[in-house]
This record gives C-alpha cells, structure tokens and sequence, in this order.
C-alpha cells in the first residue's frame, strides 16, 4: 500500500484508518467509564464534525446514555436520525458553556488549525474548563511524514 493510501482514513486498513480506530476505542472506554460511574455521559467536540461521529454506531450511543454536542465555527446540517448528535456553533478558544458543562470534552487534531500560541493556550484553557476530563488528539511535529502533504520533513523546511 503506497503512501498516500496508508493515510486514506476511509480505507479502513490504511494506517491512518487503524490510528483513528485505537485512539476513538481509548476514548469509548472514558465514556463507557463515565456512564457506569453516573449513568449518563455529555460530551462536547470542540472542532468536530458530524461525519467523524458516523464510526460510531447509534446503539453505541442509546447503551450509554451519550449525548455529544460538536461546536464548530460554522454551522452544520445534523444528520436526522442521529439524536444524540447537537450543533452548537462557537469558537473553541472562548467557548460559551458553563464550567464542567460537560462530562468529557474531546478534540481530534483541531489545536493546530486555531492561531497563534496564545490562541492554542486559550483553546486547552477551554477545553479544560468545560469538562473534569478530555481527550485531545494533537499533531506530533517531530513525526516524519507531514500529515497533510504527506511529504517526508516538510515540516522541518524554513518558512518563506
């Protein structure tokens, strides 16, 4: 399988594929965690999208009692028949929830796309602020192929 093909998340042997499934099983288990301690489970994505949520399955969902609220700049359609799905369109550096408004707050490779380092400090400040636990996927700039051009150290180039 070529390279480009290992970083196919559709193709679900491709590595990119594979990575996804293990970190999302890690974070199935905080929600699993989280409904056996209270019986319900509120999560907010913060920079997600309705389609990440389709590998998860419905009866996933309804057997955790898991209601996940993706906030995104700009709004989307909900998928219908998906009712523990909500929109909620927002910033994820000055998010407008309450503290611990949720259970678990969650993130998949979005601190990156936010600005600055002073943007990226206030988006984990929030993200640590809406929800006592998280699961934050973020980039390794020392891993040898960028993730976007698929390009061996293209990150490591001077900027122009």
């Amino acid at each position: 399988m070529g390279l480009s093909a290992q970083a196919d998340d559709t193709n679900t042997a491709s590595l990119s594929a594979r990575l996804r499934a293990r970190r999302l099983r890690v974070f199935l288990e905080m929600v699993r965690a989280c409904h056996r301690r209270q019986g319900y489970c509120r999560v907010i994505d913060v920079g997600g999208t309705f389609a990440y949520w389709a590998q998860v399955p419905d009866a996933f969902f309804a057997q955790h009692a898991c209601e996940v609220t993706v906030v995104n700049l700009e709004d989307a359609p909900l998928p219908a028949a998906r009712t523990h799905l909500r929109a909620q369109r927002g910033d994820g550096c000055v998010l407008g929830d309450a503290d611990n408004a949720f259970d678990i707050a969650h993130s998949n490779s979005v601190i990156k796309h936010v600005g600055d380092a002073a943007r990226m400090r206030a988006f984990a400040d929030q993200i640590r602020r809406v929800a006592p636990q998280y699961s934050v996927q973020t980039p390794n700039y020392w891993f040898p192929i960028e993730p976007h051009y698929l390009a061996p150290g293209i990150q490591f180039l001077p900027r122009a």
